[in-house]
């Protein structure tokens, strides 16, 4: 059995010679273009991308010197010059600035206190108060944590998108095809397709065409078709209008970019390591065989655990009786009548789920 989270691998010449195949970049010409990009990644270098993330072809995500690639999503002709996160989905035709995040963790801003006091017991300070407070009145504080609500954390960056420097997504954010975001802007909701937002909190500036233009280019999804057919049929990419009217009157093949897929990059479950996963504040170990109830750590966050390193995971289906079934290859681990294990059973949710090969 295996499990597919955030696979994690070191850059080496088998990784190159795929990435040069299918024309992915990790690094940019700049727009003189003529010196041909350099190999943005150093043999060695550690890679993270997400289990159901697709890369394709003719496209960039930029590598920083000496620190992960965040591999995502990403379609063809989209550059991206910011570390997003691997579950971050970006599709074609997208100019991404540097500098561009994704905003964190969220407190419970619902408790009496959003501090982590209230929800991580391994905070440093957290630990030192309740061990000395043990020692020095011989009591053991019961600490229970308030829940954290995360919601979804994936951000969809559409097709035809540019979003300026410095811009901070908040989780969960879908921006629409065709959008513009403008630079330093805060976005924390969703932003409508072909729109030009910015500001803190950004708003609508105005649209980038007129209606009747936004709702044909959204008919028409150009970035579908091959982009050589296009240019074969002499399509002005400077006459959004004209543009259109010449595309009503073709076929255009639809594209078949080259792909990666992060499938391919799976994390194996060895049995003597273990792997822990936190549901609704149960944790639970997998043993080789099974999970059981562990006692001994406490988190109310979805999450995997491997070698000490926690990570959240986000493909789970919530129960109509509040248990959490988790995506295992094409099975699904869900919860016994006990409440302490967990049983393999067919994939019956309609939900995107963990594919092992």
């Amino acid at each position: 059995m295996s499990i597919s989270f955030y696979p994690q691998y070191s850059y080496d010449s088998a990784v190159r010679e795929r990435f040069h195949e299918i024309r992915f970049f990790t690094n940019r010409t700049g727009m003189s273009g003529k010196q041909a990009p350099r190999d943005g990644l150093e043999i060695g270098q550690p890679v993270e991308t997400y289990c159901t993330a697709r890369i394709e072809g003719y496209s960039t995500i930029v590598a920083q010197p000496r620190r992960k690639l965040s591999l995502c999503s990403i379609g063809a002709f989209s550059s991206c010059a910011s570390s997003l996160p691997p579950q971050t989905r970006i599709g074609r035709f997208c100019s991404i600035a540097p500098h561009v995040t994704v905003m964190g963790w969220r407190h419970p801003i619902e408790a009496v206190t959003h501090s982590s006091v209230a929800f991580n017991r391994h905070r440093e300070f957290t630990a030192a108060y309740l061990d000395d407070f043990r020692r020095f009145n011989g009591v053991q504080l019961r600490w229970q944590s308030v829940p954290t609500p995360q919601g979804r954390d994936q951000v969809v960056i559409g097709n035809d998108v540019w979003i300026a420097t410095d811009v901070a997504l908040a989780p969960g954010v879908t921006v629409g095809d065709g959008a513009v975001i403008a630079a330093r802007s805060v976005v924390v909701q969703d932003v409508p397709p072909y729109t030009i937002v910015g500001g803190n909190p950004a708003r609508v500036i105005r649209h980038r065409f007129p209606q009747e233009i936004v709702d044909e280019m959204l008919g028409c999804q150009w970035w579908d078709f091959e982009y050589g057919a296009l240019l074969e049929a002499g399509l002005d990419f400077a006459d959004p209008a004209g543009f259109l009217k010449r595309l009503s009157d073709l076929d255009p093949a639809v594209a078949g970019y080259p792909t990666i897929s992060g499938v391919t990059l799976e994390m194996d479950v060895p049995p003597e390591e273990g792997i822990l996963f936190s549901v609704h504040g149960t944790v639970l170990r997998w043993n080789g065989k099974n999970f059981g109830q562990d006692d001994r750590i406490h988190d109310t966050s979805f999450a995997l655990r491997r070698n000490s390193h926690l990570q959240r995971g986000v493909a789970f289906v919530e129960n109509d009786d509040g248990t959490v079934s988790v995506s295992v290859g094409d099975k699904f681990l869900s919860p016994k009548e006990d409440g302490h294990t967990m049983q393999l059973e067919p994939h019956k949710h309609g939900w995107e789920r963990f594919i092992a090969i």
